[in-house]
């Protein structure tokens, strides 16, 4: 089965996966050079290593999602565990943050509808909270997967189809 006739969600759950694997594999993510992928000349590949994050940042965000996804401002974010990754028309960014409350979590759920995102949950874990959702279709369209456990972990991925 080809990736593109699975469901937007089910690719972006297999792609962070992916990414979780590599980190906790101990793999470095490889710093994406001032400019982007066109500084990296003829031999850049079509997919690329995980990109470590900016330095700091108001609210431990990653630069490059669109300003209309809210920032998550909860808990202490945790640098070394996200990261971006550059997937030919996708961009994907995984944010981990820690010392989260579920009443945080509802609050950023209530934050993303105010901006037009639709948010789902799915709760199957008592204490835990699971949703997803997106905003827009086809090229431009953001979705998001977020899952937090009672322990107060967030992990928030965030899944931008670039416009051609």
């Amino acid at each position: 089965m080809k990736l593109r006739q699975v469901s937007p969600m089910a690719r972006i759950a297999v792609l962070m996966a992916l990414v979780v694997f590599l980190v906790s594999c101990g793999s470095k993510p490889t710093p994406e050079p001032a400019g982007g992928a066109a500084a990296k000349g003829p031999a850049a590949s079509a997919t690329q290593a995980p990109v470590a994050p900016p330095a700091g940042g108001a609210g431990g965000w990653l630069e490059g999602i669109p300003e209309v996804m809210p920032q998550f401002t909860y808990g202490t974010f945790d640098s070394k565990q996200s990261a971006k990754v550059n997937l030919g028309d996708q961009t994907m960014y995984n944010l981990y943050y820690n010392g989260v409350t579920p009443e945080n979590v509802r609050e950023y759920l209530g934050r993303l509808k105010a901006k037009g995102f639709r948010a789902d949950e799915d709760n199957a874990n008592p204490g835990d909270i699971s949703a997803h959702g997106s905003l827009g279709q086809g090229p431009g369209r953001i979705g998001f997967d977020m899952h937090f456990e009672a322990k107060g972990h967030v992990d928030l991925g965030v899944t931008v189809v670039k416009k051609p």
